[in-house]
Formats: C-alpha cells, sequence, structure tokens
C-alpha cells in the first residue's frame, strides 16, 4: 500500500507518524505512549501534508497538524 512517513526529527509530541491518502488513515507515535491509527481521515489533508513535507523537508510543526487535522471534532 501507500505509506508515506513524515519528517518529525523535530517534533516533541510524536516520534513517527504514517498517512495513508489511499485508506484514510494515518498512524501516530507519540512519545509518551505507544502507537494510535486515526481512521476516516480527509484524505485531501493526508496527501497535502505528505506533498508539503516531500518538498518543503518536513511540516512546521507535526504536533500541531496532528492536533489540528487528527484530533479535529
Amino acid at each position: 500500500m501507500f505509506n508515506y512517513a513524515l519528517n518529525t526529527s523535530y517534533s516533541d509530541a510524536c516520534c513517527s507518524v504514517e498517512v495513508n491518502p489511499l485508506r484514510g488513515t494515518a498512524t501516530v507515535w507519540h512519545w509518551s505512549g505507544g502507537p494510535y491509527t486515526y481512521r476516516k481521515v480527509s484524505r485531501r489533508a493526508l496527501l497535502k501534508a505528505a506533498a508539503e513535507d516531500f518538498v518543503m523537508g518536513g511540516l512546521p510543526s507535526v504536533g500541531q497538524w496532528v492536533h489540528r487535522t487528527l484530533r479535529a471534532d
């Protein structure tokens, strides 16, 4: 499948984030605990994050992206 690992080298909140725009999922490994898989995530948001990460070399803040995009109610 198509999993893309976001650059988390400067993140204090997340040690690893993998997004899968085809399935609409994102798996986040937090420094304070184990992995959590978010389902039914906007495919457009996942593609945008992967593209921005690939072109720019990383998101400005992965923790804020996770909180804003994945934890939104």
